[in-house]
């Protein structure tokens, strides 16, 4: 189904001047003089974990190319995953070797060439004795070098992210740092890499809207004013999309959220909501990079319409209440006729005519690709993570539920420790097709 999209959470932060740091450069092993793929090629690998609990990766074919040694991996991300050790975080290129070493407390995936990593918390008690955990967030390039140092004047709650050079910040009037449910109004602009205000703080952050977006496609909304009209419950937001000079391309005044480009739409949500008894609807418009609107969707739930993904819209019709695709010109490509659905990912979406039962991948014109017994995840890089079976309920590294990776074929090349006891030979025969276990 339709995955909401709520506000991303709001980073609170005070900005202080940026150094550098000396760090490491990451060695690269070339492809083979014999032209087949090398473990630094850019064949796509998957995070896996054996019956110990260690976590390493696999290559599509299921053959262990990362070695399971690390407490925990993250996927990788330009070319770099983030892996973790006896408490520490660091970084590994695709033969496994560790590149950016094991130091800090926390790190996140790479993006637009930069990654947050956490020297160290800080930990903050209220008067109402709940207490917060801020942490010391620095900024690294692909060699470990420093971009924005960490510093104790920079303490926030979650590290922003860079996108497209620049990273959404916020900060609210006499605090230094972010609670959690923001319960209040300030101001946001965009650092550059360099830790310095690209696009100075003016920008309306509260409860009810979010921060501004991030930069997509050289554009990002922020919220300029918000009213509240006390006859209802509704309220408008006045909005602008600028660009990253901080000069305004245009505005969209009177709506409820503002969301970043994508495929060369955006969307604009109007909602009004009639108390408690009546359920609120939205009227959802796509618009174009100067503003027009190119087409919309009245009287709908607020999330019963998706952004596009590989060209098509995954929405939820008014009158059957089932899901279908939209095309650009906001056309079903693909009737709406299901009870279940996910968007578009690697050329396939899962579907189920009934909900959880009579399930199918489709190909980009609906035709069906793969017959399911359940619903499925979305393919990334020719493989999709599968639920197999609940092992137990509340799970531990080593007594985890039974996963699996599926390929295209629908035959998985890779089950989690623990399937050898829950599935019959007759399942492996038919079903597998991964290295010897």
């Amino acid at each position: 189904m339709i995955e909401r999209q709520n506000s991303v959470v709001a980073t609170i932060v005070v900005i202080c001047l940026a150094g550098f740091s000396a760090g490491r450069g990451i060695q690269k092993q070339s492809p083979s003089a014999t032209g087949q793929l090398s473990f630094a090629s850019e064949e796509p690998l998957f995070p896996i974990w054996d019956e110990r609990g260690k976590e390493g990766f696999i290559n599509a074919q299921g053959r262990i190319v990362i070695a399971p040694t690390f407490d925990r991996v993250m996927p990788f991300q330009e070319g770099l995953a983030g892996v973790e050790k006896d408490g520490k975080w660091g970084y590994v290129d695709r033969t496994g070797k560790v590149v950016i070493p094991l130091q800090w407390s926390s790190a996140e995936s790479f993006s637009d060439g930069v990654a947050a990593v956490v020297d160290h918390y800080h930990i903050y008690g209220k008067p109402d004795g709940d207490d917060i955990t801020l942490a010391a967030c620095g900024f690294i390039d692909k060699t470990g070098r420093y971009l924005i140092e960490p510093s104790i004047e920079r303490r926030l709650e979650q590290c922003p992210t860079f996108s497209e050079g620049l990273a959404r910040v916020c900060f609210a009037p006499g605090i230094r740092y972010y609670f959690r449910d923001f319960p209040y109004d300030g101001q946001c602009g965009y650092l550059d890499k360099s830790g310095q205000w690209a696009i100075k703080p003016q920008y309306l952050v509260t409860p009810r809207i979010g921060p501004p977006g991030d930069f997509s496609e050289g554009l990002a909304p922020v919220a300029l004013k918000e009213i509240k009209k006390f006859g209802d419950a509704s309220w408008q937001t006045d909005f602008a999309y600028i660009d990253r000079n901080g000069r305004s391309v245009f505005e969209a005044k009177g709506y409820y959220l503002a969301y970043p480009f994508r495929e060369g739409m955006a969307q604009l949500i109007k909602w009004r909501t009639y108390g408690e008894e009546k359920p609120g609807t939205a009227t959802v418009d796509f618009i174009d990079r100067t503003g027009r609107v190119l087409f919309k969707f009245e009287s709908v739930d607020i999330y019963d319409v998706d952004r596009f993904y590989e060209g098509r819209a995954l929405v939820k019709d008014r009158q059957t209440k089932l899901y279908g695709y939209i095309d650009k010109s906001g056309n079903w490509v693909i009737p709406p006729k299901y009870a279940f659905a996910l968007r578009f990912s690697d050329g396939w979406a899962s579907v189920c005519v009934r909900e959880q039962t009579q399930c199918a991948y489709i190909d980009r014109q609906g035709e069906v690709m793969l017959k399911m017994d359940q619903w499925g995840w979305e393919f990334h890089g020719g493989l999709a993570r599968q639920y197999l079976f609940t092992r137990t309920i509340g799970e531990t590294p080593t007594n985890r539920n039974i996963e699996g990776y599926m390929n295209r074929s629908g035959k998985y090349v890779w089950v989690s420790p623990g399937g050898e006891y829950i599935f019959k030979p007759d399942w492996w025969r038919e079903n597998y097709v991964g290295p010897q276990r």
